[in-house]
This record gives structure tokens, C-alpha cells and sequence, in this order.
């Protein structure tokens, strides 16, 4: 090799080199829809996960964190005003709301959008399947565990049901598109099951934190007025179910206990059973996914699936008083998460 081709080489390496070393952060929006420990949590773990893959904020990426504080006007607007500013390279977005405004202002482009912590982004818009590959600039973790499932095993852990009829369990939601969504799954999971049957009733959504106290009162109020005719009562997933301050007057307004819910905090209130997609796990597959985008692939070839991972837990306080015999098999799926 001449002289001539060594230096020509050792200049194509040290022009490569720079050209890495002086790569241009890029630009991750992290927009949340309310401001809530779930949410926060599902949020932080994402952050966490991603640094474990060895991204750097302020490094490898800018962060643009934002939250819409639950209006989903909000949402939209924080973003629009973000998108002015300039092109991010992906937006990440938490819960129902934030997905939502980025499908909106981004659905048609080719800004790759990574969301978590959507209970059912088929009913609110955002996907036309879960499973698949959906070929468009999305790709997410539903954050939602199958009804039948949970049907199946609190059935199982409420040993002494009525000799005659089925177990009734009453369910108290918002208009959130996500509860909306999963009041009906769970009516459909129940559809010829003689073992179980839901009450439901459904109380107006009310936008923004200063919606919060007065709709946590209407849902007080509809516990309340299924008295004498349910067992238990049903906790699913919805927007209220993340504010702290609900599990409180939800377990208080409550005639009968509290038999299944997603919430940590309800379950330490005396809820028997919960059953929920891992916040954490939601946080690590999200995070992944923004890694294999960063890489190349396509965000579109990405399916939409729920975390690997569930939370059990049981309330052995609330079993005992109950006068109710767990079975083995929903003691081993809980593994060490009692509330005693």
C-alpha cells in the first residue's frame, strides 16, 4: 500500500470518527396525560430502562417531558406547541389522552410514536388491532390484563359463592374512553358465564384536575346506590382508578367488599384480589421499543402487546374475614404479594 493510500485511509477514519463523535442528540418527547403515581410510575420506568441501554439525556437524547394534567385538549396543545419548536425523532407518550394527541398531529407522518399505559387503544382509536404489526409510525404496550383471566381466577379464590345464583359484582366507571372500553370487554368476558354477573353503572368524565373531586363524588355516590344488589364490588381500569385519593372514598363508599381491582392502594385498603399489567414491565417494553427504532427498525413492524408480566396480589386480612379458603394455585401466582 503506497504512502499516498495510508494517509487517504487514516483521513477517512479521523473525518468517520468526528462525524460520531459530534452526532447530534436526539430529540425524545415524553408527554404524560395526567399527574398521577401510575403514571409517573410507568414514566420513570421507561426513563430508568432506557438508561440501562446506555442512552444519556443531554448525551444521546433531549428530553421533552410534559404532562397534560388530564384534559385532553391539553395534550394536544403541549405537543402542538412542542412540534413548533422543531422535529422531534420519536414521541413517547403515557396513558390514554397523551396517545391520543400524538396519533392526532402525528398519525400521518413518519415520527415514530412508542405509548404505554393505554388500557385500549383498539376502542380509542389509536390501533385497528393488538397483535399485529399495524404498518403505520406506531407501536405501544397495552396496558391491560384479558377479563376472562380475572373472571376466571376470582372465581376461583371466592370459595363460598351463593348455592343458586351467580356472584354479582358491582362496577362503578367514567366515561374515559379507556373504562368505557373495558366495562364492555368485561360485559362480553361475562356473556354466557352462569358463575358471574356485573351491575354497572357509568358516571360523566370530567376533564382536568378541577374535574377530579367532583367526579370522585359521583362515583362515591353510584357505589353507594348498589346496595343490596351486588356481592362485591369490581374495580377495573379507569382514569379514576389512578388518583390516590379515589381508592380511599371508593373502599369507604363501598356496601359490600371490595372483591377484585387493578390498584395497589385498594388492595391494601381491603380489596381481596388484583390482578394488573406490571407498571414496571410496561416501562421496559417501551423503552426496548425506542431502542430497536433508534436502530432502524420500523416502528409499524413493532406488534402492539401487553407487558409480559402481571402483578398478583391477595388481601389475606380481607380472605380471612371473609371466611375464605385461597387455593394453592392463587397463593402461588401472588408468590410474597400479601397484604396481611
Amino acid at each position: 500500500m503506497t504512502l499516498l493510500k495510508i494517509l487517504l485511509l487514516q483521513c477517512v477514519f479521523l473525518f468517520l470518527l468526528c462525524g460520531i463523535g459530534h452526532a447530534q442528540p436526539k430529540k425524545l418527547i415524553l408527554l404524560e396525560t395526567m399527574c398521577a403515581p401510575l403514571v409517573t410510575s410507568m414514566a420513570e420506568s421507561f426513563l430508568t430502562h432506557l438508561g440501562s441501554l446506555g442512552y444519556q439525556d443531554g448525551k444521546d437524547f433531549n428530553l421533552v417531558r410534559m404532562n397534560a394534567e388530564g384534559d385532553s385538549d391539553k395534550a394536544v396543545s403541549l405537543l402542538k406547541g412542542e412540534l413548533e419548536k422543531g422535529r422531534p425523532d420519536i414521541v413517547v407518550t403515557v396513558s390514554t389522552f397523551a396517545t391520543k394527541a400524538a396519533n392526532k398531529l402525528l398519525g400521518n407522518t413518519d415520527i415514530p410514536i412508542v405509548f404505554l399505559g393505554v388500557s385500549d387503544p383498539v376502542s380509542a382509536g389509536i390501533v385497528a388491532k393488538v397483535g399485529e404489526p399495524n404498518k403505520r409510525n406506531l407501536t405501544g404496550v397495552v396496558f391491560s390484563v384479558p377479563r376472562e383471566i380475572a373472571i376466571k381466577l376470582i372465581l376461583q379464590t371466592i370459595s363460598n359463592p351463593p348455592a343458586k345464583r351467580p356472584l354479582r359484582f358491582g362496577v362503578v366507571y367514567s366515561g374515559y374512553p379507556s373504562a368505557v372500553g373495558a366495562a364492555r370487554r368485561l360485559k362480553n368476558a361475562a356473556r354466557g358465564n352462569s358463575q358471574i354477573q356485573f351491575v354497572f353503572r357509568e358516571i360523566p368524565f370530567r376533564p382536568g384536575k378541577e374535574g377530579e373531586a367532583p367526579m370522585i363524588q359521583d362515583a362515591a355516590q353510584a357505589v353507594r346506590s348498589l346496595k343490596d344488589q351486588v356481592d362485591y364490588m369490581w374495580q377495573d381500569s379507569d382514569y379514576l382508578g389512578v388518583l390516590p385519593q379515589y381508592s380511599e372514598e371508593f373502599v369507604k363508599a363501598s356496601p359490600v367488599p371490595v372483591g377484585f381491582t387493578r390498584y395497589e392502594n385498594t388492595l391494601e385498603l381491603g380489596a381481596l384480589l388484583r390482578i394488573a399489567p406490571s407498571a414496571e414491565g410496561s416501562g421496559i417494553a417501551a423503552a426496548k421499543s425506542v431502542d430497536a427504532i433508534l436502530h432502524g427498525a420500523a416502528p409499524g413492524a413493532i406488534p402492539v402487546l401487553p407487558p409480559e408480566k402481571m402483578d398478583i396480589g391477595l388481601n389475606l386480612k380481607t380472605a380471612k374475614k371473609l371466611q375464605l379458603v385461597i387455593p394453592i394455585e392463587i397463593m402461588e401466582l401472588a408468590k410474597d404479594n400479601y397484604v396481611q
